[in-house]
């Protein structure tokens, strides 16, 4: 294989970047967002907070939204977020915008409401579950089949502490400075924007008893997160020590490394979150109103202009 490369080598990629451009992050369709990060095949990107405070739930939402928008699809190894069904059912209420649990009757979707959102959820989502250890090399292998069977372009491991590390006698900066590089590797030579939720070191309170703003210097497991990482994102409820009931959210980007092509380093604010609902929203509006789900039969009438007696 060949080890030293020239210009000249990757001329004709130059070439057309040159005269097409590079490839830009594409849209979250959050225009907000949007200023701060845009999604980018081969990026590593760190989500970081506290807590349950929303990492998980917020990067779900952008990858629906990609989805719905721009087809893309998803693999992920959560198993906090298990049983499988628990998670698809969380991803199909942010889409319909309303329950699929009957305790909840006053807010209940329609069963035709959740058979089109599981199917949807069924063509974009895919879950990475390793039988035995549940190693980094375990869930590649997994990541690697979803990218070969079923063209995805995210790949996330949430979280980072849930991965089995076998780390010896090796000093923890160390072994997490490789475990990114795996991470980053396994991006670039797939072509797919590569996620890592990372938890926060214990909250520290500010003078007025707030939690003070995550950082990518805080993340647990120390500072070679972020420097392994193209991009970190985090997610914050900036009021909950002091009110527990608050649904004010800030997202932003601590670090962004080619922000010519991606966003510039800044706060979101202005988000709050819609438990009814499952959704977030940008001072008052969330592009899930957009969003109407259909199912596969409906989804090609629709496209084809079948009519309703064509048999499929």
């Amino acid at each position: 294989m060949k080890a030293i490369y020239k210009a000249k080598d990757v001329k004709e990629e130059m070439m057309h970047g040159f005269k097409h451009g590079k490839e830009r992050g594409t849209t979250t369709h959050i225009p907000a967002i949007d200023n701060v990060y845009t999604w980018r095949p081969t990026d590593l990107t760190i989500y970081t907070g506290y807590q349950n405070e929303g990492k998980s739930l917020f990067l779900e939402q952008l990858m629906c939204l990609k989805s719905h928008f721009d087809g893309w699809r998803h693999v992920l190894f959560t198993p906090e977020n298990m049983p499988m069904g628990d998670f698809f059912d969380n991803i199909i209420e942010m889409l319909v915008g309303k329950s699929c649990d009957p305790y909840y009757s006053k807010n209940l979707m329609t069963e035709k409401e959740y058979t089109d959102a599981i199917d949807f959820v069924d063509r974009n989502f895919f879950i990475a579950y390793p039988e035995g250890e549940w190693s980094l090399d375990a869930v590649h292998d997994i990541f690697l089949k979803a990218v070969k069977d079923h063209k995805v372009n995210t790949c996330t491991v949430d979280p980072f502490n849930k991965i089995h590390h076998n780390m010896g006698s090796e000093r923890a900066d160390v072994y997490t400075s490789k475990f990114m590089t795996e991470c980053k590797r396994f991006a670039l030579e797939n072509n797919v924007a590569y996620q890592l939720v990372a938890h926060q070191l214990t909250a520290r309170k500010d003078d007025t008893g707030r939690y003070v703003k995550p950082d990518l210097n805080y993340i647990k497991g120390g500072g070679a997160f972020a420097d392994g990482a193209d991009n970190v994102l985090y997610v914050w409820r900036p009021d909950r020590a002091i009110d527990f009931s608050s649904t004010l959210v800030q997202v932003g980007s601590q670090k962004i490394k080619k922000q010519k092509l991606v966003g510039i380093p800044g706060d979101v604010c202005g988000i709050n979150f819609d438990r009814r609902s499952n959704r977030y929203f940008f001072d008052g509006k969330t592009p899930f109103e957009k969003i109407k789900i259909e199912s596969t039969v409906d989804r090609l009438k629709n496209n084809l202009n079948f009519d309703e007696e064509t048999p499929f």
